[in-house]
């Protein structure tokens, strides 16, 4: 007897995990189901690709005056070395000023402002907030009616992602001194991006794809019994994603992060909704940034929503948009990210979550717990162009690890590695382009039968495939249409867990 134990589920863009279903033959143990913690997984290094999206690299002046002067000069012309000196602090140069700071510290006359001001800004230039910080704070205090002094201090505090306490100066300088109105524009420019960043965050997108194994259907393959042919159902499907997220400053930098997470699939318009599935995510907790570097630690709950295909005992209904209650689970994410230089940063995450299947019979085999980490890397070859690498592992201890004599064959531990290349080609109009591959490799803890009849532990080896195109001059009323071709393959010890999916999908984003 045959039994169906599974479903595909794709995220919508997939970030380069993907794992397909294993039917299994079932002789008192069910197959484990090979993708129940799919959504789990990919929304797990979904995380670190996103805390990896390249941002603009910093803008630094290409040139400068040089001056022709030595340092014996400038200490025998001591005005001369201020106004060199303000001159420097003006230049965003941390070349230059550095050179001129080691002369300028052991200059008899030196001005105590200049010198306390030169060690501040070159420790922020070179990105030492640690320093930085509290040396412009102690400047603000004793020379309180400096204008710049107050306005350096509140950037300073910014690119800390000092959140409140930056607003509070900026806000602070815009009432205590009269600017001029070009420098009043820009300290409004700078409130309005704290505002930004720590106000709701929305976006989604929708995607439509024609999908030639909706069902799941492994190839043609034989038992001493007998000969099994199974054959694949297309379908018509949309897909939808919605992310929600808002970061509240509490102290320092110290904040409290919400973010939320829906995904999922229906085939309501093409009479298929037996197939349909969602996943949605929830977390709530403590965040700590800085200028290099981000903690977090999330509680989160999630929940699992399948058509009536999951389930054995159900009417077939193949035309509602109402899904069944599937799975759901509490747990606990963490993750830091570095950004070791403009061009290079990394992030590390892992998490735990306890999983609790609504069916008796599926929560027989598939309740217990997840556990899972995530290393990521990403590097800037040039301004436009960025590549990525990730390793995981991912584990299953089911709660009962024993069933009908035999070890529990739904346990399982996967490893994989990935890399992606994200581009911008400024010279092709604005062409965005993303390539991404993933390998992983699943090992069951238990055994189940294979196509044989001989009992065996299941290995399947997983691969990966996805190529994606936008461009700028697509976009419509902040909509941004994306071309995604994906393909999957799974190759398994037991034929019947074998599977080949490819997919081409036409999404459309939109962030609020």
């Amino acid at each position: 007897m045959l039994q169906h134990t599974g479903y595909t589920w794709c995220a919508i863009p997939p970030l380069l995990l993907l794992s397909a279903t294993a039917n299994a033959i079932d002789v008192d143990v069910p197959n484990a189901d090979l993708t129940r913690d799919n959504p789990a997984i990919n929304t797990h290094i979904q995380t670190g690709f996103e805390s990896l999206r390249p941002h603009p690299l910093p803008h630094t002046q290409s040139s400068t005056p040089t001056y022709e002067i030595d340092n014996h000069y400038l200490h025998t012309h001591p005005q001369l070395f201020h106004q060199v000196m303000q001159h420097a602090l003006n230049s965003h140069d941390p070349n230059l000023l550095q050179a001129l700071n080691r002369a300028y510290q052991i200059l008899p006359q030196a001005d105590e402002q200049i010198a306390r001001r030169a060690n501040g800004t070159l420790a922020r230039w070179q990105g030492n907030y640690r320093q930085a910080v509290p040396i412009h704070l102690a400047l603000q205090r004793d020379f309180p009616h400096d204008s710049r002094i107050a306005l350096d201090t509140a950037a300073t505090l910014m690119e800390d992602k000092q959140w409140r306490e930056a607003q509070n100066a900026f806000e602070h300088t815009q009432n205590a001194f009269r600017l001029p109105e070009t420098v009043q524009e820009n300290v409004q420019a700078h409130l309005q991006r704290i505002v930004q960043h720590n106000q709701w965050q929305t976006s989604g997108s929708v995607s439509v794809s024609r999908q030639a194994n909706v069902n799941r259907s492994p190839p043609s393959y034989c038992t001493p019994m007998a000969c099994h042919a199974h054959a694949p159902v297309k379908a018509w499907g949309v897909h939808y994603r919605v992310n929600i997220s808002k970061n509240t400053p509490v102290w320092r930098h110290h904040n409290i992060l919400f973010q939320s997470h829906f995904s999922g699939t229906t085939h309501f318009f093409d009479g298929k909704s037996q197939y349909d599935h969602a996943f949605g995510r929830a977390h709530l907790g403590w965040q700590y940034q800085n200028a290099k570097q981000t903690w977090r630690v999330l509680p989160f709950y999630q929940w699992q929503l399948a058509g009536s295909d999951e389930f054995e005992h159900r009417p077939v209904k193949n035309k509602t948009l109402k899904m069944n209650a599937l799975a759901h689970a509490t747990g606990i994410q963490l993750m830091t990210t570095r950004q070791h230089s403009p061009r290079w940063a990394s992030s590390v995450s892992a998490e735990y979550y306890r999983q609790h299947h609504r069916d008796k019979n599926q929560a027989a085999y598939h309740n217990g717990r997840y556990g899972q980490w995530a290393l990521t890397g990403s590097f800037r070859l040039t301004p436009q162009q960025t590549i990525l690498a990730h390793g995981g592992w991912q584990t299953f201890v089911p709660q009962h690890r024993q069933w009908a004599g035999r070890d529990n064959q739904a346990a399982y531990t996967r490893q994989s590695v990935g890399v992606a290349w994200w581009a911008h080609w400024r010279g092709l109009g604005g062409l965005h382009t993303q390539v991404q591959a993933t390998w992983a490799q699943r090992k069951h803890k238990g055994v189940s039968l294979n196509e044989h009849f001989v009992w065996q532990k299941q290995r399947n080896r997983e691969r990966v495939w996805q190529v994606s195109l936008a461009h700028d001059k697509w976009q419509y009323g902040g909509l941004m249409p994306q071309l995604v071709w994906s393909y999957s393959r799974t190759n398994s010890s037991h034929a019947w867990a074998r599977r080949k999916q490819k997919q081409l999908v036409m999404e459309v984003v939109k962030t609020f």
